[in-house]
């Protein structure tokens, strides 16, 4: 049952690109192109999510999904848009999205075919941060599930359908510091056998090389689990005998 509906909602997915899809100025411009343009417009670098989750949120609203607000602060904005109410406990098919972009410069704006934050429509495309990643694919999902919407008030599916579009601050910097004491002499011409650059790049090469453990948290370990279920994936690695073997063994191989 939940495979096959999943592959239904595939479908429904990518056949929203392919049959609405644009190619000159005399055809006509599709809604989803409408509304990712819109949504673009929406500039949400990450840290302020806050606008581009309330439009898209309203978005979800307006077409009947039930909509739940997970956090709303001026630096991050989850919502989730969903056939059912969450509080239901139905079994849950999951199509993410995230809200934020990166930032562009104004030295990049200048490499830019039209400005990043326009959702120009031109060409036959949606011009803009985040017509790929990661806000193209939010409307695609948000289309998607559009069309199970009459059915799921009809009909008591045994399953729940749900979009969180989330903020995500993945990619952080990290600043370190590498102090070496080395004491020695000599003259440049004739440098010493050990000498601070030698060490520190020596240091630097082992940081690199340094092969370290791959860790996940508990999220992520259910999140394998699942998927080994749906997949299949214990029957066809028979020796494991529970759901921890199988995520032991699977950190085990990276």
């Amino acid at each position: 049952m939940y495979k096959t509906a999943i592959l239904i909602l595939l479908i429904h997915l990518f056949n929203t690109i392919h049959t609405e899809a644009f190619h000159d100025e005399n055809d006509t411009v599709p809604p989803s192109a409408h509304l990712l343009s819109r949504y673009i417009r929406h500039a949400s670098v990450t840290g302020n999510e806050r606008m581009a989750g309330l439009f898209f949120s309203t978005v979800a609203r307006q077409k009947g999904f039930h909509v739940e607000i997970l956090k709303d602060e001026p630096a991050s904005f989850n919502f989730t848009a969903s056939l059912y109410p969450l509080e239901k406990g139905k079994p849950n098919i999951v199509l993410l999205n995230h809200i934020d972009v990166v930032p562009a410069t104004r030295e990049a704006e200048q490499e830019y075919t039209y400005p990043p934050f326009s959702g120009t429509i031109a060409d036959g495309k949606v011009w803009g941060r985040g017509a790929i990643d990661n806000k193209g694919m939010g409307v695609m999902q948000i289309l998607a599930m559009e069309k199970f919407l009459e059915l799921a008030a009809e009909t008591d599916l045994p399953f729940n359908v749900t979009m969180p579009s989330v903020s995500v601050a993945f990619k952080l910097s990290l600043w370190l510091e590498l102090n070496l004491i080395n004491i020695t002499s000599g003259h440049g011409a004739v440098p010493p056998p050990d000498y601070v650059l030698k060490e520190k790049t020596k240091a630097l090469n082992r940081l690199l090389e340094r092969n370290e453990r791959v860790r996940f948290s508990e999220t992520t370990r259910n999140m394998f689990r699942e998927l080994g279920r749906i997949e299949g994936g214990q029957s066809k690695v028979p020796h494991l005998r529970n759901d921890r073997d199988m995520a032991d063994t699977l950190i085990s191989y990276l």
